[in-house]
């Protein structure tokens, strides 16, 4: 078996929190970095007391990074959902894994 390096390991000292983000999606270019922003449907407050809903999208989160990072994201997605196979439902528990992929 060839010798592995290994990787760094991985530390969160601020605790950074899971956002959700379950609306659209876009990404756009400042040189030679992508910034992807995230957004979440959100309902207006005050219509929401009159009987009505009005939504808005609300920008949750923007990550920049090299387009050589976005890449690596783009090949482990591809791995990690093959389009040739059906997409499945991670379990209630959620999907954690202790695997750096």
């Amino acid at each position: 078996m060839a010798d592995r390096v290994p990787q760094p390991k991985v530390y969160d000292p601020q605790m950074v929190p899971e956002v959700v983000c379950d609306g659209p999606m876009n990404i756009h270019w400042i040189g030679d970095r992508g910034v992807i922003t995230f957004t979440h449907p959100r309902a207006r407050s005050q219509p929401l007391f009159e009987g009505e809903t009005q939504i808005d999208l609300i920008v949750r989160a923007r990550i920049t990074t090299s387009i050589r990072n976005l890449v690596a994201l783009r090949d482990l997605l591809v791995r990690l959902l093959p389009a040739d196979k059906p997409a499945v439902e991670m379990p209630a528990r959620g999907g954690t894994t202790s695997k750096l992929h």
